[in-house]
């Protein structure tokens, strides 16, 4: 009687563990890195947007007056494009993509991000 009630228990006490999550588990170190390098994308986007807004205000306040629409708009487009570029270059190292790829996706998701803006 007593090995039947121990059996029941081991059985059940198995089915029970199973379903329950592994907490013993280490998270995955690359898709932690994932989430990582995205955030890092997303801050320096945001960086790059409100950079984009000062650089249109100040387009409309000190260039366009002086020098016309067409030239305000021209030349702020090669400032913010040469603002861009630069703060990539630097950003990219801090970003921490792992490889070719991963900083095309990086980029792919700010021009997404642009777009959809």
């Amino acid at each position: 009687m007593e090995l039947a009630s121990f059996s029941t228990y081991t059985t059940h006490h198995q089915s029970n563990t199973r379903s329950l999550p592994a907490h013993d588990e280490t998270p995955d170190p690359t898709s932690t890195s994932k989430k990582r390098m995205f955030s890092r994308a997303l801050a320096i986007w945001l960086l790059l947007l409100i950079v984009a807004v000062i650089k249109g205000a100040i387009r409309e306040i000190f260039i366009t007056p002086r020098f016309g629409e067409q030239a305000g708009h021209i030349g702020g487009t090669a400032i913010l494009c040469a603002v861009i570029i630069l703060v990539a270059w630097f950003s990219i190292s801090w970003i921490g993509p792992n490889d070719r790829r991963e900083a095309l996706v990086v980029g792919t998701v700010w021009v997404a991000l642009t777009v959809r803006f």
